[in-house]
């Protein structure tokens, strides 16, 4: 990873006052791929938290639900081919 200091690019700041979070199991080993939705979630420690303790083996892709004037899309929050192994949250 490269950090880069923030060089006074313009953004535009979007508030998502109850994000939805799509988590994504991948299918593996005999067992089916999965995709939930979840909501009332406090943070997205709180997703990964959940996805550890049902990741089962499983790698996990995890996105954030967000709907504008198209409908509404995923943000991906994490590589599409999924996260391997989220122990330790």
């Amino acid at each position: 990873m490269q950090a880069v200091r923030d060089v006074g690019t313009r953004y535009s700041w979007v508030q998502v006052e109850h994000p939805v979070y799509v988590v994504d199991y991948h299918a593996s080993a005999g067992q089916p791929g999965e995709r939930w939705r979840l909501v009332d979630v406090a943070d997205v420690l709180e997703v990964l938290e959940w996805v550890a303790r049902h990741q089962r083996g499983r790698s996990v892709a995890v996105s954030l639900e967000v709907e504008d004037a198209g409908g509404f899309s995923l943000v991906q929050l994490t590589p599409a081919e999924g996260l391997r192994q989220v122990a330790g949250w």
